[in-house]
């Protein structure tokens, strides 16, 4: 598996777990730009402060996996202003 889709799956997980089904379609699409990308690392924030922290809040395996995705969601040259994966 690629670490593109190895990512991908894991924001699709993500989407659904915040039952973000419209941005869920937008990442079946294909459709990436500025603005999908900030709503992904806000759902994945979302997922990551529910299931990623340690009662020390520090990050447990799934929170190491989320700040992952979170870092690549945020690198910029991940995406252009309009991108299809």
């Amino acid at each position: 598996m690629s670490k593109e889709k190895y990512f991908i799956d894991i924001l699709k997980i993500c989407l659904a777990i915040e039952h973000q089904d419209e941005l869920l379609d937008d990442l079946k699409c294909n459709i990436l730009n500025k603005d999908i990308i900030e709503q992904y690392v806000d759902c994945v924030l979302n997922v990551f402060c529910r299931f990623g922290l340690k009662n020390n809040d520090e990050p447990n395996e799934c929170g190491l996996i989320l700040e992952d995705l979170i870092n690549v969601l945020n690198n910029q040259e991940w995406f252009s202003d309009e991108q299809s994966l």
